[in-house]
């Protein structure tokens, strides 16, 4: 089932990840994983989170006396995890769209 979903662009959001995410928290999968658009819903909904939420922490690090290299890496993490928030975001506005037409 969650072979028709997309990692997000970086590749670090994963729907396996997303799968363990919801499976780990219940006994068994909740009654709306069998629906693929809540499932695709859902799956992007975690990634924005989880994509802002880490780019927020890492935002908050980033100071101007960070050593080069650190500081580098940690600017490069922080576009990936907003690009990959923006995926996610296109993908809600998009199925918002289609829903109010």
């Amino acid at each position: 089932m969650i072979e028709d979903m997309q990692p997000s662009p970086s590749g670090l959001f994963r729907p396996s990840a997303f799968e363990r995410d919801v499976t780990e928290r219940a006994a068994r999968r909740p009654p709306w994983w069998s629906d693929r658009c809540q499932r695709h819903r859902r799956y992007a909904e975690w990634v924005q989170a989880e994509a802002e939420g880490l780019a927020a922490q890492l935002d908050r690090l980033d100071r101007p006396d960070l050593p080069g290299p650190a500081g580098m890496h940690l600017r490069v993490l922080s576009r990936l995890l907003a690009a990959d928030a923006g995926w996610a975001a296109a993908i809600l506005r998009a199925e918002h769209d289609r829903r109010a037409a």
